[in-house]
């Protein structure tokens, strides 16, 4: 199975994101991806929305969106923190980290693998305070791929 770090470039963790909605959040994050992985913009956001629509929190504040696509080679991951928590669109905790995995279309296994690596991260509490104060991309890339 990858690890974090081999999804999770640097440059691919966003903090101080200025979203006051989920989906402001995800055009942001759709067009850094872009940049990344080659895709557009567009392609990817649509993916994001179509799977947000089913619901993509884990709660304590996580969401979790993710999308197969075609175009990809590997498992793609992004994170970010907005500046200020935004509203949950499932009217549950408002959101305060959001990683994204992107997957290549026929990625199935590898997909659901690192979903589920995210989210034991993710659902560790001392995991989510660290990543919700860490003072910069730096720290906040070295607690992803050391968890």
């Amino acid at each position: 199975m990858d690890s974090i770090a081999d999804m999770l470039a640097p440059d691919a963790v966003l903090l101080h994101l200025k979203a006051s909605t989920l989906d402001d959040a995800l055009q942001q994050i759709s067009a850094h991806a872009a940049e990344v992985t080659g895709l557009a913009s567009p392609l990817i956001l649509t993916a994001l929305r179509e799977r947000t629509a089913q619901g993509v929190g884990m709660g304590h504040g996580v969401a979790l969106p993710h999308a197969r696509l075609d175009g990809l080679r590997r498992v793609v991951a992004f994170f970010a923190r907005p500046l200020s928590p935004i509203p949950s669109p499932d009217g549950g905790e408002p959101i305060r980290l959001i990683f994204i995995l992107l997957a290549p279309q026929t990625a199935h296994g590898a997909h659901l693998k690192a979903l589920a690596q995210v989210a034991r991260i993710l659902r560790m509490p001392e995991s989510r305070a660290a990543l919700e104060h860490a003072p910069d991309k730096n720290t906040a890339y070295a607690l992803l791929v050391a968890a």
